[in-house]
């Protein structure tokens, strides 16, 4: 993906929307899923009129969507990996990434809490043990740093 151009909130807003828009498109195909209901094997004669028809058209209609929705998903799940690449280096182990840019794993943490996992800032507060004010302050500290470094273009350029 090209990211040329995007500042450090706008790239980060971008994946929480890929990253809820894939929690969605799993949320539709397990509820078709469910509607599916395989039923349990009859032996008796006879048999309900065009209830396994019923059931085949569910499972076209699943199959429909996720065939519709795969194109989407794949690419969300490109640009999520991306920002894990940018968070944590090319192993995504936190040996690279912002995590290095910044010298301290926090920053990263808090971006993934927040962008990619799309957790309130109160969850975000809960998990890192840091009060929100000094989250939001962090976060202001890293979008800058990374826009003045042009790093989003500069680091994914050569992933």
């Amino acid at each position: 993906m090209d990211y040329s151009g995007l500042t450090a909130s706008e790239f980060f807003h971008g994946v929480a929307e890929a990253s809820r828009e894939n929690t969605r498109a799993l949320q539709q195909i397990m509820s078709l899923q469910e509607t599916e209901g395989a039923k349990a094997q009859s032996y008796s004669a006879g048999g309900s009129k065009g209830s396994n028809q019923d059931t085949m058209a569910k499972v076209d209609k699943r199959i429909d969507l996720e065939a519709l929705l795969s194109k989407r998903m794949n690419d969300n799940y490109d640009y999520i990996n991306d920002a894990y690449t940018l968070l944590y280096g090319a192993s995504q182990l936190g040996d690279g990434g912002i995590c290095q840019l910044m010298s301290s794993s926090i920053y990263a943490d808090l971006l993934q809490w927040r962008y990619l996992q799309c957790l309130t800032w109160s969850d975000v507060s809960e998990r890192l043990l840091t009060p929100v004010r000094t989250l939001q302050q962090l976060e202001r500290e890293v979008f800058e740093t990374i826009d003045e470094e042009n790093y989003i273009e500069k680091f994914l350029k050569n992933k």
